[in-house]
């Protein structure tokens, strides 16, 4: 007896796309890895917690 193939209707394809599309934000929403930036430098104003892995040398000095 063979066996008959269905293909999916369009409606059921685009519930299936908006499915996976929300999985997938929710998976990047949720990651715990940390946001990549870039280095700061002298003078840079830091307006959220910063982690420093190395020292600013030689920062010319400013009144605030």
């Amino acid at each position: 007896m063979p066996l008959k193939v269905r293909v999916a209707g369009p409606a059921v394809l685009t519930s299936l796309a908006f499915a996976l599309t929300l999985a997938m934000l929710g998976v990047i929403g949720f990651s715990d890895s940390p946001a990549l930036a870039a280095n700061v430098s002298c003078g840079d104003m830091i307006t959220t917690d910063t982690t420093l892995h190395k020292d600013l040398n030689n920062c010319p000095t400013t009144a605030s």
